[in-house]
């Protein structure tokens, strides 16, 4: 029996998401479906809007069958990060046959291309992307500059710029590293791009969804409009939270952040991704800026995209340091994963899976195996923590601070997840 993958947020849920899956059972011959997906933090340095478990139960009722979580220090981070950890991942569980992804231009001669010439990456293509890095550039930009100008005519290098494709060449370039079997499959992406913010289109993306909600007022009802985007259960749940104060977003620890730069302002220079120099512009700005979008923004440079902004936050909050993510980078360990939610293929497939990967079922009950986990445990463990803080989550009627002892959802044949 054949199983594809695909690498998520769902953030949240939609129909596109429904789509693409739809799409992947047309386009191979696979029966079953599982998720790699990210947790309660997103790769654009930001909490998720709805909770890991709502986002994985949607997904199981929109045709997965095992949602897995990605760890924060993979899915908090750059695409090379992001795809890297996700892909180790899926290599490693052994049953994965064709990883499935949306693409803006579906061009996979070109992912292909520039996923060999960026594995291969040779010493000359080295040099230009430092040259053109100091000129005061990106690096994502000075990459497709470099690229461009040493190997031109060998591929479309304009995708580059698309985010989708970004993460394909991403993930294309892990499957080399790790030399692996799996066949990746390229579905063109049906309806508003990524960052398009229009709601009122065939398929809204996530973005577009995320600020219809937050800028609706409470007594909006909302919900034949979210219906049709998303899933009647999804539905329900964003507009529960909404109206309770409760849908996640890194804005609310403003305050945690302004108060950790100014107690740490000498060990800011050490955490992940801060450049040299930006550590003295953020606790500058700190004190002149309202929040953290606000602060992003000052940080942005043409060196510096607004998203990369945003990870350097996320990663001073939860204190992610160079030193354990240089360990994260040299460590030939298997990453672990987490179980979100399941039906009865996935019970079938989590009994498929390979030994050489830990699998949790519930975090209190796992004791890693390596410096690797233990770095991974300890910064999903703040990460949920924090976000548990001022998201109110409730399981069997009571108010959860910690995932530490949430067991996955079961989502049966025909049956509808609430009430998490």
């Amino acid at each position: 029996m054949k199983t594809a993958a695909i690498i998520a947020e769902y953030n949240p849920f939609h129909q596109g998401h429904r789509y693409l899956m739809e799409e992947l059972k047309t386009v191979t011959d696979a029966e079953r479906i599982v998720v790699l997906m990210s947790g309660n933090s997103v790769q654009r340095g930001d909490f998720a809007f709805v909770d890991k478990f709502a986002r994985a139960s949607a997904a199981v009722q929109g045709g997965a069958d095992l949602v897995l979580e990605l760890p924060f220090c993979y899915c908090s981070q750059s695409a090379e990060f992001f795809a890297h950890g996700a892909v180790s991942i899926l290599h490693y569980l052994g049953l994965v046959d064709y990883l499935c992804y949306g693409s803006e231009n579906n061009d996979m001669d070109s992912q292909w291309r520039i996923a060999n010439l960026l594995y291969e990456e040779s010493d000359e293509l080295t040099e230009e992307i430092k040259a053109i890095v100091k000129t005061g550039i990106s690096f994502p930009m000075a990459r497709q500059k470099a690229l461009e100008k040493l190997y031109p005519n060998q591929a479309d290098f304009s995708i580059m710029s698309s985010p989708n494709d970004i993460l394909a060449i991403e993930y294309l370039k892990a499957m080399y590293q790790l030399d692996s079997i799996i066949e990746p499959i390229s579905i063109r992406r049906r309806g508003a791009g990524y960052k398009d913010t229009k709601f009122e289109t065939e398929l809204p993306s996530a973005t577009a969804i995320r600020k219809k909600v937050a800028e609706s007022a409470t007594d909006h009802p909302l919900s034949e409009e979210l219906k049709a985007v998303t899933t009647e259960p999804m539905a329900k749940y964003i507009l529960k939270r909404r109206n309770e104060g409760g849908l996640g977003t890194v804005e609310n620890y403003f305050d945690e952040l302004k108060s950790i730069i100014i107690r740490q302002r000498e060990a800011i220079g050490r955490i992940f991704e801060i450049g040299e120099g930006i550590d003295h512009l953020i606790r500058r700005k700190i004190y002149e800026t309202s929040g953290i979008h606000e602060l992003a923004m000052e940080i942005k440079s043409k060196r510096y995209t607004y998203t990369r902004a945003r990870r350097m936050l996320m990663n001073i909050l939860v204190g992610l340091d160079k030193e354990a993510m240089s360990k994260i980078r040299a460590s030939r360990d298997v990453p672990y994963t987490r179980i979100l939610a399941f039906n009865d293929k996935g019970r079938k497939m989590l009994r498929e899976c390979s030994k050489q990967i830990s699998i949790i079922n519930k975090p209190a009950d796992f004791r890693p195996a390596n410096e690797l986990h233990e770095i991974l445990q300890r910064y999903d463990e703040i990460a949920g923590e924090l976000y548990y803080m001022k998201y109110h989550y409730q399981q069997y009627g009571n108010r959860v601070y910690s995932d530490k002892m949430t067991s996955p959802i079961y989502i049966g044949q025909g049956e509808a997840w609430s009430n998490l």
